[in-house]
């Protein structure tokens, strides 16, 4: 029964188009049963998108690390509600889980969502005051992942530091270097005059947190090639950063990939685990 499951999750995430049911909510029902906990809604601003939702795992010791996760969707859709699988996944691994909206054109325009992810980070910050925490993003998460990783004034905002407060940055499959832009509604996304400050790439030249970039090399959305050069810009600047690339995962299955029940389909949850882990066992250095 189990491995029927996963053919028909697997179908579905590569096919998007779908029976019955979506391939999210088929990965949520696989997620339901665990002995983690979910704390829903709750706010990090007045917005109705400025809501972060919390997994917990079942024992929580004063070595529990945090992690925030921005999902994508090109800076345009998403919600959190699609994402109960990674945050089951991730608390039952012993990490505790935060899983952000935040708000997205047309309502707002870069960098205010970015601005939101540095409010959500802060708000964990100050939930878990004594605890690393971690951003992980997948593409367009990715990307505002990068940038509070690396450009300093969206966490200084909010009075926190990227060296001394992000544990790690965790980037699947992200847009880290996309300039020029060719699709009209990016260009309305990303104002002509704030391009150059949109590119992470563009801050990989000096001390930052320590880095995994994730990516599938049969991506069809993000090319490869944009973890490939983060990660040598960061490490030519001094900087710890590992790049995973899978042959055979493309945009959408690396990330359905951290689901328990997916795991086959690229190692993305073991590695995202690995660096977290080894990261704590080195007393989670920081680049100041």
């Amino acid at each position: 029964m189990i491995n029927i499951l996963r053919r028909l999750l697997v179908v579905c995430f590569l096919a998007i188009t779908l029976c019955a049911c979506s391939a999210t909510s088929l990965l949520n029902v696989a997620a339901m049963g665990g002995k983690e906990s979910r704390v829903k809604d709750i706010s990090y601003g007045d917005n109705q998108r400025q809501k972060y939702d919390l997994y917990l795992p079942e024992n929580i010791t004063d070595n529990t690390p945090v992690m925030l996760f921005i999902y994508g969707g090109t800076w345009q859709m998403g919600s959190r509600n699609l994402y109960p699988f990674l945050g089951d996944s991730f608390a039952s691994s012993g990490i505790i889980t935060a899983i952000a909206d935040y708000r997205l054109y047309p309502e707002v325009k870069f960098p205010d969502f970015v601005y939101d992810g540095a409010k959500a980070f802060a708000a964990l910050k100050k939930r878990y005051p004594d605890r690393p925490v971690f951003i992980m993003g997948h593409s367009a998460g990715a990307h505002i992942a990068a940038l509070l990783s690396l450009d300093p004034r969206y966490l200084n905002a909010v009075n926190l530091n990227n060296c001394r407060d992000v544990a790690g940055l965790i980037g699947i499959s992200g847009p880290y270097d996309f300039l020029p832009l060719t699709r009209p509604a990016l260009k309305e996304v990303f104002p002509a005059s704030m391009r150059a400050q949109s590119q992470p790439i563009n801050f990989a030249n000096s001390k930052k947190p320590a880095s995994l970039l994730i990516h599938g090399l049969a991506d069809e959305t993000v090319e490869a090639d944009n973890s490939i050069d983060l990660a040598a810009a960061l490490r030519s600047a001094g900087n710890r950063s590992e790049t995973k690339l899978y042959k055979n995962a493309g945009h959408i299955n690396i990330i359905a990939a951290t689901s328990r029940v997916l795991t086959a389909q690229a190692p993305t949850r073991e590695d995202v685990i690995a660096f977290i882990l080894q990261e704590r066992s080195n007393g989670y250095p920081r680049c100041e």
